[in-house]
């Protein structure tokens, strides 16, 4: 089969510095055409919510299909999009249900979708440490989720529930950084697969910079290494406290209270009204807004991904022994 041409898609995880790379790097590199991420309905990009939503949740990919035969022959071309394995780790409320995505069905959608369309394709995984992940997909969805649930209104019953239930859980199985590895090498050959470290990123950038690029196959000497240093979405977090909500608009306000109240009453707002109950902020003074991980608990996550993690890092070259993954 003649190969149409060559897609990389950055995948995730979010909180991995994956709106820096967005922002200030991929959109730069003139030998590929960034697809994007998708913001929202005013955004540049070519892939849509409801494209991305296909890959991720459904078997039929309409839209998706019908995007791709419209890219050009022999083109290199880039998504990145964290929301690929963000909704693997949390609950997404799609034509009315909670849902979770599966891993599998996301990477065998990609693979299907991509190959039936001669794309060659090559993958791109940043991670972070799972306790620092735990903490910050916690903080995320708190206001929109967590709070509404019994279950996991406080970060000690999520944990306990994380603990307790691991096994059969998707959000413990989608933090085995090695799993997930062995899943898209699977599906995509190991040769294009890359797996990245935030912390690296941080304490290096220089060294992230030219990894990221080689596997891109573009030059390093091209683009400035300097993209890594402008933080977006930084969350103060000082190891044991951290920002968990922010004064959230209206919209989101009485969306979330409808999910609790009326699940099932299907309501239309027309775009005007929409836009205005978004541009109105309300404040969440009333709750605590703080997030703790003792030693022992970040210790008991740690352990549980050690043998994991030492295995991928070793495996993609990632010396991850130095910021702490297994400690």
């Amino acid at each position: 089969m003649t190969v149409k041409g060559e897609i990389i898609i950055h995948v995730g995880y979010p909180k991995t510095g994956t709106t820096t790379l967005q922002k200030h790097f991929f959109p730069f590199i003139d030998e590929i055409d960034y697809l994007g991420k998708f913001d929202d309905e005013g955004s540049m990009f070519s892939f849509n919510k409801n494209m991305i939503n296909e890959l991720i949740f459904n078997d039929q990919l309409l839209g998706v299909d019908k995007f791709l035969s419209t890219l050009p022959e022999f083109k290199k071309s880039l998504l990145s999009e964290e929301s690929f394995l963000s909704n693997t780790l949390r609950v997404s409320r799609i034509n009315g249900a909670d849902v979770v995505a599966d891993p599998h069905t996301l990477i065998k959608n990609l693979r299907n979708t991509f190959e039936k369309s001669r794309c060659d394709v090559k993958v791109i995984i940043t991670i972070r440490r799972q306790d620092e992940m735990l903490l910050s997909l916690y903080a995320q969805s708190y206001t929109h989720y967590y709070s509404g649930q019994k279950r996991f209104n406080t970060f000690d019953k999520f944990l306990d529930f994380f603990d307790k239930e691991k096994k059969g859980l998707n959000l413990y199985s989608s933090l085995d950084y090695l799993k997930m590895a062995d899943l898209f090498s699977d599906a995509f050959g190991e040769e294009n697969v890359s797996i990245l470290a935030f912390e690296h990123l941080e304490r290096d950038p220089l060294s992230f910079h030219i990894k990221l690029c080689n596997f891109l196959q573009v030059d390093p000497n091209k683009y400035k290494a300097d993209y890594s240093l402008q933080k977006e979405n930084a969350r103060s977090s000082e190891r044991n406290g951290y920002k968990r909500t922010r004064n959230e608009s209206m919209f989101y306000y009485l969306k979330r209270m409808k999910r609790r109240l009326i699940p099932n009453l299907n309501i239309q707002l027309n775009k005007f009204i929409g836009d205005y109950l978004k541009s109105v902020r309300v404040p969440n003074f009333w709750i605590d807004r703080t997030i703790k991980l003792t030693k022992q608990q970040r210790k008991k996550i740690l352990a549980s991904y050690a043998e994991s993690n030492r295995a991928v890092s070793m495996r993609f070259d990632l010396s991850l022994d130095k910021s702490g993954y297994y400690e």
